[in-house]
């Protein structure tokens, strides 16, 4: 073991230690990983057998703190049982990148509500997803991926077989001030002895001596010492390829960061910031960073959609050629900047390096390159037996710390009642209530004079009635969101809702979360559509009070709950003909009303 590799593996064990003490309720899970570094991977990732894999040079660029959020976020992707749920979807393998960067979206809002410092590389968050929000399931936000016009896996990570494309990114890819350190990591080329990275600034003219302390790592990776320089745009080069820093200004992420060349246009992005509010003001413009410094292109971004005040969504309306670009947003008087990059058209040899964004078929998917091929035990590693005991004891590790007064991110919470509770199959006495309310209404045939009779000729004078056609079921779903609920429970109340939709014309089907609030009522023509929102305390009354005031009114109430809700004594007021029914997740309540049928999932 070389000296890098010997530091490194110390720190990898120090990360741990430091999870351990952040969420010692994973400790178990931590615990059970088994390390294993190899430079074959950029950064980090994790295989089916809970190996977790570490680039010693990527980890010796990282602080212990920084260790310890990649060894969450990896233990992360196989308690939630990623590897599994995306071989449920059945989708073509060449997509699981993009499940992957909803899996990280998922974990790392778990993460970042702990606390957790991950590393200064791009991390995927809900906020960077057109149409995403907060609370969605990793298969939700995978599926807004999938669906953008003109995606492909090509948009989303580096294919394997394929010819390499030159370029850079910088950790961290902004700095509040200068002097600092930073980290280069190469893709389609490589850095050698005489590697040297200089700086340009936003008018393209070099600044003399802001660089020293050049560290060529690896022929994918170094580092450098960055002097005290002014706020500005900058443009860091290294061994060809460029990539813009910018220095003590607001910054924002754009998603994806980076696209093809002769991508389809309008190409939906999305752009987030946590220290900078985006006003009903807010503009945006696109720039280009070249060797002359920067140059605006005024047509190349359509109007922005503010979805939250940290959040927008735009449109790039012009395909734009190859190069490093500034997103530049003002809002209120103020000015923020975030950064994207247009890939040259591929060229050359066939490039090699592996993804950064992949992490390991732990997440789904064939086994890596870079992931060892033994599957049996010897090297402590975990089978999906062990694997599922592993994941029973954090759950119950996880109900323990919140009994006792510890603070778990809702989305734990989820996986530990899911993990703990024994589900039986009940979607099919679900779909047999809905059928027959579809057919009741159905059958309600009447006559109207709106239009008349095919047989008014055969009576000449009169105006006979036609028989008017039965319009779909009216369904309302409200669905408890509180903490208690389980995301494995909730993604199966989601995948059910797909067929109702479907069968029930899709627009007729209005969906309401609730915990001991209800949130916005939303009237649902795809599942992608459904907002999950919640995490709070539990009382169905008010799911239930909501939808009743709904107009029309709705033939058909659905409530899933665990049961632990406050119970209404009679139907709501507001629709009283309604018939309401219940699904129990977590086994059957005894105060469950009469007046309500009632499904139950017991073990």
């Amino acid at each position: 073991m070389d000296e890098n590799s010997r530091q490194a593996s110390l720190r990898l064990s120090a990360g741990r230690v430091v999870a351990a003490g952040r969420m010692p309720y994973l400790s178990t899970a931590l615990f059970a990983m088994v390390p294993v570094l190899t430079r074959d991977l950029p950064t980090f990732g994790v295989d089916a057998r809970w190996r977790m894999y570490a680039n010693p040079d990527f980890v010796l660029t990282l602080s212990a703190e920084e260790v310890a959020g990649a060894w969450l976020h990896e233990a992360g992707h196989l308690l939630h049982g990623h590897r599994e749920r995306w071989e449920s979807l059945a989708e073509p393998p060449a997509l699981h990148p993009m499940f992957n960067s909803a899996a990280d979206a998922a974990i790392n809002e778990e993460l970042r509500d702990a606390g957790v410092t991950l590393p200064a590389v791009r991390a995927s968050y809900w906020e960077r997803i057109p149409g995403a929000r907060r609370g969605m399931l990793a298969e939700q936000m995978y599926r807004l991926l999938r669906d953008v016009p003109g995606a492909s896996p090509e948009t989303t990570a580096a294919a394997p077989d394929r010819p390499a494309v030159p370029g850079i990114t910088l950790s961290p890819d902004h700095l509040a001030a200068a002097p600092a350190k930073l980290t280069v990591r190469g893709s389609g080329t490589h850095f050698g002895p005489g590697t040297a990275p200089a700086l340009h600034s936003d008018r393209g003219h070099p600044v003399p001596h802001a660089i020293t302390g050049v560290r060529v790592v690896t022929g994918q990776l170094l580092t450098f010492e960055l002097a005290q320089v002014p706020a500005g745009l900058y443009r860091v080069e290294a061994g060809g390829p460029a990539a813009i820093l910018p220095v003590g200004l607001p910054f924002a992420e754009v998603d994806p960061p980076s696209l093809p060349a002769g991508y389809d246009v309008p190409r939906p992005m999305a752009a987030s910031s946590d220290g900078f509010d985006f006003e009903p003001d807010t503009t945006v413009l696109v720039a280009r960073f070249g060797e002359d410094g920067l140059a605006a292109r005024p047509d190349a971004a359509g109007d922005p959609v503010i979805v939250t005040p940290r959040v927008l969504n735009f449109d790039l309306a012009e395909s734009l050629p190859a190069g490093a670009y500034a997103l530049v947003i003002g809002s209120g008087g103020a000015t923020a900047i975030a950064v994207f990059q247009v890939d040259a058209p591929p060229s050359g040899t066939t490039g090699s390096e592996a993804d950064p964004g992949d992490c390991g078929s732990g997440t789904g998917g064939e086994p890596r390159e870079w992931e060892r091929p033994e599957t049996g035990d010897e090297d402590g590693s975990v089978s999906d037996g062990r694997a599922e005991m592993v994941r029973q004891q954090v759950a119950r590790e996880i109900e323990e710390h919140g009994r006792s007064g510890g603070d778990v991110p809702a989305g734990l919470r989820r996986f530990a009642t899911d993990t703990l509770t024994t589900r039986v199959d009940w979607r099919r006495e679900l779909r047999s209530v809905v059928s027959r309310s579809r057919a009741t209404v159905a059958g309600v045939r009447d006559y109207t004079y709106a239009r008349p009779s095919r047989r008014a000729s055969a009576v000449p004078g009169l105006a006979l009635p036609a028989m008017r056609a039965p319009r779909p079921p009216r369904l309302d779903v409200v669905i408890d969101t509180s903490g208690s609920m389980s995301a494995g429970m909730l993604g199966q109340v989601l995948a059910e809702l797909r067929g109702i939709i479907r069968a029930l014309r899709g627009d007729a089907v209005r969906v309401l979360c609730c915990d001991a609030r209800t949130g916005d009522v939303q009237r649902v023509a795809r599942i992608e559509d459904v907002v999950v929102t919640g995490g709070g305390g539990t009382d169905m009354r008010a799911g239930l009070d909501a939808a009743a005031v709904l107009r029309p009114p709705a033939d058909m109430v659905v409530l899933a709950t665990d049961g632990d809700t406050p119970w209404p004594v009679a139907p709501p007021a507001g629709n009283p003909r309604a018939r309401y029914v219940v699904v129990l997740v977590d086994g059957d309540r005894p105060h469950v009303p009469a007046w309500m049928r009632k499904i139950v999932v017991t073990g």
